[in-house]
């Protein structure tokens, strides 16, 4: 009897197995194939302790089942790059095909470096709490941004967000090593290559790394627009360009890049990369000014949503131009099925005298990032469509923050407008359940002088007496005729003129961005003023003396919170004395 027992349980067992293999042939179950995954975000510089460990990714969602996973590239329009310059460069063979099925994010003891942005420093608003971080997406045939990638297992990391340094890569804090990832430039010709500001999506299995230092199996870049200029309006240190009837934002923290020192006025053509914000403009993480100007058969490129549809004449109507597709290429979508309010990537050529364009491709964009149940996602994007903190959108997916911990910033600071990088997984219901959140904000303040000292141990260097401290997230440029690429904080020599933006927190200076420059006859500041009971004043805790520059009146009517701009001389360890003073608003 108990033989017969026995024979009944394997013949079950086995008809059990069967029916479960076969189910995973036709929907998600938990037999899947490990491929590279996605991260895209801000790219940074080799550096021995990199700022984000993701704590938030320590713990995963138990109820999200991980479904089956497909990996193809597309190549429509797209160039792959497999570079092999030093040890350090941008390098990339292909795709790793890594079947390594680790339950735990983090290798057993891992360090969490902890304090604002990778210092060490804290706000008070700052927690050592640790977090979890799981994503996952809505299967989508073509996967995230049309790779093909299908993100459909926890063991996906996808992450996107602007570079801010090279050498080794860091993508919103994280290390990426990509000496044998694949790059690809979506809808580019000649011979490109990632740039500072270049927003990234990275593919990466987040089990494969070491210490905190992942290997990257591809880094993607899909610029948001390029066009010829038709406005410029400067106010302040932003520009506001029109291009394309798109309105694009450059700040103090977006890369430039020109060819020879190219002026940024009408007419020029350039190449934004970049966030939309609530208001639908581009702020500008990345811009190249192209060298000739812009002439009517060169291809244009542009992401906007459909204002009107006229199906007898095929044409669409985007950013107020008229848009011919009677030869148009679709993808993932046609004229008789798109609607108006959806987002499309255009590609063609623009007609300056009859503002129109002849599209040769279209591409429906669902979302800025697709992504499966299950997947890890690491984004830094603006809040849109805000209700409530468990209402909301970022990158078009339906966002929840209800549970989320604020590493940076607090739950009150949620609203339309705010950027953020936040972490965290797309739940069962395809929803961006957020596990943390860092408000980032804007640099306030800006030095133009030397160095007097750098700690590359400690990340810090020290200008005009005060200390700032660099992290993971600094972006460092050079807008010195032969500079180095991959500069960091160990190519700065002391005494080198540089621009340093950042901000103070608790009498700490955070830098956010170290640019390198051409010495100066003054040093120049520029931020909010804390008013002093000597009738000086300070811009990030540097204080300022003016003589007779300003009035007995016009001191009075001075504010700490107010806008300054001064030029002057380093006078001691810790002042400078002014020659020029500009008021320029109140905070």
């Amino acid at each position: 009897m108990n033989l017969v027992f026995k024979v009944l349980a394997l013949v079950l067992s086995c008809y059990l197995i069967g029916q479960t293999y076969d189910s995973c042939h036709s929907s998600d179950c938990g037999i899947f194939q490990f491929e590279p995954t996605a991260h895209a975000g801000p790219l940074t510089q080799d550096r021995s302790t990199p700022e984000f460990l993701a704590p938030e990714f320590l713990a995963l969602e138990p109820s999200v089942s991980p479904p089956s996973i497909r990996f193809s590239q597309d190549v429509d329009h797209s160039i792959s790059l497999s570079l092999h310059e030093a040890d350090d460069g941008i390098e990339g063979t292909g795709h790793s095909d890594n079947t390594d099925s680790r339950s735990s994010f983090y290798p057993p003891n891992t360090i969490v470096e902890g304090g604002i942005e990778g210092t060490g420093i804290n706000d008070g608003s700052e927690s050592t709490q640790s977090d979890d971080a799981l994503f996952n997406d809505e299967n989508d045939e073509d996967g995230i941004e049309g790779t093909g990638i299908i993100a459909g297992a926890e063991n996906q990391l996808i992450t996107y967000g602007p570079i801010t340094q090279f050498g080794s890569i860091y993508v919103n804090g994280a290390k990426y090593e990509i000496d044998d990832a694949a790059i690809t430039f979506t809808n580019n010709i000649g011979n490109p290559e990632l740039r500072l500001g270049m927003m990234v999506q990275v593919n990466t299995d987040w089990q494969q790394q070491d210490n905190g230092v992942f290997t990257a199996q591809s880094v993607l870049f899909d610029k948001q627009l390029e066009g010829p200029i038709a406005s410029v309006t400067a106010m302040g240190d932003t520009l506001t360009l029109t291009v394309l009837g798109s309105t694009v934002i450059v700040d103090n923290n977006t890369s430039i890049h020109r060819v020879l020192s190219t002026p940024m006025v009408a007419g020029k053509m350039v190449t934004v990369s970049g966030i939309t914000n609530e208001k639908q403009q581009l702020l500008a993480t990345y811009i190249s000014v192209h060298a000739q100007p812009f002439d009517d058969e060169q291809d244009i490129e542009f992401e906007a949503t459909i204002q009107a549809i006229d199906h007898a004449e095929q044409r669409l109507t985007i950013n107020g131009m008229s848009i011919d597709v009677s030869h148009t290429q679709w993808k993932h979508s046609t004229l008789d099925s798109i609607q108006v309010g959806d987002k499309v990537e255009v590609i063609g050529q623009y007609h300056g005298t009859t503002h129109s364009v002849t599209a040769n491709r279209i591409r429906y964009k669902r979302h800025e990032l697709d992504v499966s149940n299950g997947n890890r996602v690491d984004l830094d994007t603006f809040v849109t469509h805000y209700k409530s903190n468990n209402t909301f959108q970022l990158n078009g997916f339906a966002s929840d923050a209800s549970n989320a911990h604020f590493v940076v910033g607090n739950a009150e600071d949620l609203r339309n407008g705010t950027r953020i990088r936040a972490v965290g997984y797309i739940n069962n219901k395809g929803t961006f359940a957020i596990r943390s959140i860092r408000i980032k904000e804007k640099s306030k303040s800006s030095l133009k002088a030397p160095v007097s000292s750098i700690d590359t141990t400690l990340g810090s260097m020290v200008v005009l007496g005060l200390e700032g401290k660099v992290s993971t997230d600094t972006l460092y440029n050079s807008t010195l005729e032969k500079h180095n690429k991959y500069i960091s904080l160990r190519d700065i020599e002391v005494g080198s003129w540089v621009d340093i933006k950042g901000r103070m927190v608790n009498d700490n200076f955070l830098i956010k961005s170290v640019s390198e420059i051409a010495p100066r006859n003054n040093v120049v500041l520029k931020g909010p003023i804390t008013k002093n009971t000597d009738n000086t004043f300070s811009i990030a805790g540097i204080r300022i003396t003016h003589s007779a520059l300003l009035s007995a009146q016009q001191m009075a009517a001075i504010r700490t919170g107010n806008i300054a701009l001064v030029k002057g001389a380093f006078f001691d360890s810790h002042s400078v004395h002014a020659s020029e003073i500009k008021l320029m608003s109140k905070h």
